[in-house]
């Protein structure tokens, strides 16, 4: 009995036993998949009036709804990438090129999501989990207090205040 440890490469070995030498047997080292780049972009919807951005990593986001983002990732050893929602449903990264992915979502609601490597040995090999945090953009508000003129009650003032959560720049009657 041996027991090998910490094999980096494909290696080959025989077994001897007294004057007996084995034919040749083949270790394969299989590299796992890994992501070696990550860029993600957010373009956000045009009505916030806010600068698109770039991120060059993976990590948690934390968006404005009807967020288009979009990631490209540069993955090694592996045939496909694939994206796991919490729902369960899975959907597959499109390939540009040897190692280049890209898969994109428009944020309607938070998740979690899984990047999943896969290779002809490994299936679904996890490889980064991360969440998106997605503010819902709330209505606008507007509040109006009717006053009567004292002494033309035909006549009317209103006074009144408007609030967006993005803000609010014009009011047209």
């Amino acid at each position: 009995k041996h027991t090998f440890r910490n094999i980096q490469k494909t290696k080959v070995i025989r077994f001897k036993g007294g004057d007996f030498f084995s034919e040749p047997f083949t270790i394969e080292v299989r590299q796992r998949p890994t992501l070696t780049a990550a860029q993600v972009d957010l373009i956000f919807p045009g009505y916030l009036n806010k600068k698109n951005e770039r991120k060059n990593s993976l990590s948690d986001l934390t968006v404005p709804a009807g967020t288009r983002i979009v990631y490209r990732i540069v993955a090694d050893h592996t045939s496909g990438l694939a994206v796991s929602q919490e729902e369960g449903n899975l959907q597959g990264f499109e390939r540009k090129n040897d190692s280049t992915y890209q898969f994109s979502l428009t944020a309607t609601k938070s998740t979690n999501l899984k990047f999943l490597a896969k290779d002809n040995d490994i299936q679904d090999a996890g490889l980064v989990n991360f969440r998106i945090n997605v503010v819902p953009d709330e209505a606008p508000s507007i509040q109006i207090i009717e006053r009567k003129d004292s002494l033309d009650k035909q006549m009317s003032f209103f006074i009144g205040q408007v609030n967006d959560d993005h803000g609010f720049t014009d009011l047209r009657l």
